[in-house]
């Protein structure tokens, strides 16, 4: 699914930034990376979930777009303030249109 969704975006024109765990997405904050919309699934590898990796990228930047996915949810939603939420399967063109609106508030 990850491989799909990152071709997906690419092919509309945005530079993806792929992790393969929740560490590994963490690690983009430590690089000063500037990122527009983190869209992340719930369920990662590692130690860190979505809602971990959102709440880091928020503490670094409260106006950061945060977009999830999850097929189901086995923990309560921790969405953050004016975070998305979609279930898995989601329809891409949704997900890139909340990525349009989301960047553009």
């Amino acid at each position: 699914m990850r491989a799909c969704s990152v071709e997906f975006f690419q092919d509309e024109g945005f530079r993806v930034l792929e992790a393969d765990s929740g560490e590994a997405a963490v690690q983009w904050i430590e690089r000063n990376t500037k990122i527009d919309v983190v869209f992340t699934d719930i369920t990662l590898r590692g130690q860190l979930n979505g809602w971990d990796v959102a709440e880091a990228f928020r503490a670094k930047n409260s106006g950061l777009a945060i977009i999830y996915a999850s097929g189901y949810l086995t923990l309560p939603p921790r969405i953050v303030d004016g975070g998305l939420f979609f279930t898995k399967p989601y329809d891409y063109e949704k997900v890139l249109q909340a990525c349009y609106k989301l960047t553009s508030a």
